[in-house]
């Protein structure tokens, strides 16, 4: 059988106070004391329970209430008693708001040893004038080596590398910082050191012998090597080393003994490695000044070489290329290297030391595209070279003066050719004006231009007239054009063009055509051009009609005189019959003829007219002739021309389309002149610009 009943246990008879651990406050600050009363079990009961409490201090105050008044930072006992009971606690007052902090490492030797622990604390005072240490958080230290631990709200650093190192807190807003010495620690063992780590024939080479301790730290010791394998006589003992220079290649073994007079422990060590070729002396890469593709790999074949000559095998190289490290693109690539970029290039390889460099001169590759700043068109004047810069671009869009371009253009329409500007210039001159397709081919690549040749510069001006036959009363078109030194046609500018012909006055239509009228007859009519310095005559014959062509031509004076001619005859027979029929009647006949057709006058009236003109033209022929005596007298020295001089000066007349002045005559004013006939021709030339032949 079971049975179970619930009991109630309750706290024994008061026997102690205990006060709370890590109590701290602020100096000038008040912390309410609230020790547990506990009985022997340790079962917690109102702490009333043991009657009324009497509060001591060891610094401070306590009032009746239970309130501890701080005052100098500390570590400061408090005690409680009641009834006969009594408990003791420790509270810490650490200094207020800080006026001053200064960073303590307990204990603080003159050097410290790598691998112990020291404590932290900032040493503070306070602005009631306290002072006192505290301990700021461990997130508030920083050191340079070792590390920082916190145990019981407390903050240790381990230092662990030697040499100087700095440790510094931050107090709330206060810093400081202090720099001490670590030297290493109790040495745990001895090792071997070889320098350089792998050892070659013939070359010089030392072991070392070193003590360790926890913290990693080594520092030389003074052991015994001795020599178990290899020949002893190459090894030169030192204090704390030796020294050998191995002639042959094989294993050799050293042996180390160490005493620690610190510790009384004797430390033993070992090495034992294989002397290999010498060491490496010298790199070479293929290469050095070459000019070489941008997208093709180069190989650039490393070879390795003793102090002895001997190739060595298998070294890994240190690549850095335009002082770039490329090691890992190198290994990945086998030693080719893939260049990127044009121009010239600095590669440097090296390994234990020893350093070769070569410099590439890296081109662009293979054209892919060309490309220019005329896309959108190439213009240029016939005659006049004309410079386009042309690029190549390469797969990796590398780009280059283009040296090799051609063109699918012909000759006649013009020559492309490399200019002397520089790399990538090429001269276009144009010959035939138009419109054509220029198409510039290098490697792969192909770019057509909408290339527009004009005219160039005209340096010779033309005059044609159409038609051959002129005769006075007529009117003729007169076109102008000039040439430029390629032979094409150039437009002329009718604002700049001055037309003076011998023949008549001159009237501009439209474009390059003038029309002449021709009002004055005889042979070498001429026309004088001028425009923008440039001269031309157009000579042509004009043959005069009745009336001086008032009427027209001779054909049409010719039937307006045969009409007016019948016209006069049909009247007089008209009259005559009229005559015949009235016989008797004389006074009829009179005032017949003495009516306005049978006027007299009007004969008087012409046949004067008649005579003036011959009086006229008797009077031009008078001066004519009488210029002319002038004129021969004048010049007669101009007539006396060699063949030699003729034939020179109708070559330059039919070259430039204008008569040349003779020798003596200013070309363009009145004198001698020589045709394309070798003709010598006397000219004068009026002020208003007319050209008149002088027979």
């Amino acid at each position: 059988m079971e049975t179970s009943k619930e009991i109630t246990v309750i706290s024994g008879s008061p026997f102690e106070f205990i006060f709370p651990s890590n109590m701290q406050i602020q100096s000038g600050g008040i912390l309410e004391l609230e020790p547990s009363l506990v009985d022997v079990n340790g079962f917690e009961m109102s702490n009333n329970a043991a009657g009324t409490k009497l509060w001591s201090a060891e610094n401070g105050s306590v009032n009746s209430t239970g309130w501890f008044f701080a005052s100098h930072p500390g570590y400061w006992n408090l005690t409680v008693t009641a009834g006969g009971i009594s408990g003791t606690g420790v509270v810490r007052v650490v200094p207020s708001d800080a006026t001053t902090s200064q960073l303590m490492i307990i204990p603080s030797p003159n050097f410290f040893i790598a691998g112990e622990k020291y404590e932290l604390t900032s040493y503070r005072t306070d602005n009631l004038g306290y002072s006192g240490t505290i301990t700021p958080p461990i997130s508030d230290f920083s050191v340079t080596s070792g590390s920082l631990s916190q145990e019981d709200d407390r903050v240790f650093w381990t230092p662990m590398t030697e040499g100087l190192q700095q440790i510094s807190v931050v107090d709330v807003d206060l810093s400081s910082t202090t720099s001490v010495v670590v030297t290493h620690g109790t040495a745990i063992d001895t090792k071997i050191k070889l320098s350089p780590p792998v050892i070659s024939a013939g070359q010089q080479s030392t072991v070392s012998v070193y003590a360790f301790d926890l913290a990693g730290n080594e520092w030389p010791v003074n052991a015994t090597i001795t020599t178990a394998v290899g020949n002893d006589s190459v090894v030169t003992q030192y204090e704390t080393w030796a020294s050998f220079i191995p002639d042959s290649t094989g294993f050799w073994r050293f042996e180390t003994s160490w005493y620690d007079t610190t510790t009384d422990i004797r430390f033993d060590s070992s090495i034992q490695f294989e002397v290999e070729y010498g060491e490496l002396a010298m790199i070479t890469l293929e290469g050095q000044g070459s000019d070489i593709a941008a997208d093709v790999a180069f190989d650039l074949n490393p070879r390795y070489y003793d102090a002895y000559g001997n190739q060595l095998y298998d070294i890994g190289l240190n690549w850095t290329i335009d002082g770039e490290d490329s090691t890992l693109d190198m290994i990945l690539s086998q030693n080719k290297w893939i260049p990127t970029s044009v121009g010239s290039h600095e590669i440097q390889a090296n390994a234990a030391g020893v350093f070769t460099i070569v410099t590439l001169s890296v081109s662009a590759g293979n054209a892919r595209t060309l490309i220019t700043e005329f896309d959108e068109g190439f213009i240029v004047k016939a005659g006049v070279p004309s410079e386009i810069f042309i690029q190549i671009a390469d797969t990796r869009q590398n780009l280059a003066p283009a040296e090799e371009v051609s063109t699918t253009i012909s000759n006649e329409t013009g020559i492309f050719e490399p200019s002397t500007s520089g790399r990538g210039y090429w001269t276009f001159t144009g010959k035939t004006a138009g419109q054509y397709d220029l198409t510039l081919i290098q490697d792969d690549a192909e770019k057509t231009l909408s290339l527009t040749i004009e005219p160039g510069e005209a340096v010779q001006i033309f005059g044609v007239i159409d038609g051959t036959n002129f005769q006075q009363g007529d009117y003729a078109l007169l076109r102008v054009y000039g040439v430029d030194g390629e032979g094409n046609t150039v437009k002329v500018e009718p604002a700049n063009t001055t037309i003076s012909c011998t023949s008549g006055s001159t009237d501009f239509i439209t474009g390059d055509t003038w029309e002449i009228e021709i009002s004055k007859s005889g042979l070498d009519r001429s026309c004088s051009i001028t425009w923008n310095g440039l001269i031309t005559q157009y000579f042509f014959d004009v043959e005069s009609v009745l009336f001086g062509g008032a009427v027209g031509s001779t054909n049409t004076a010719m039937s307006l005189a045969g009409f007016l001619l019948g016209l006069v005859l049909i009247t007089l027979i008209v009259l005559v019959r009229r005559a015949k029929s009235i016989d008797d009647d004389e006074d009829w006949v009179e005032d017949e003829f003495e009516s306005d057709y049978y006027d007299g006058d009007d004969y008087d009236d012409d046949d004067y007219d008649d005579d003036d003109d011959y009086d006229d033209d008797d009077s031009v022929d008078e001066d004519t002739s009488g210029s002319n005596d002038d004129i021969n007298q004048q010049d007669n020295s101009n007539l006396n021309l060699s063949d030699s001089q003729k034939k020179h000066l109708a070559s330059e007349a039919s070259k430039l389309g204008v008569m040349q002045a003779a020798p003596g005559t200013e070309q363009g004013s009145s004198g001698w002149y020589v045709d394309v006939s070798e003709e010598v021709q006397y000219w004068n030339v009026g002020d208003d610009g007319s050209w008149t032949r002088v027979e």
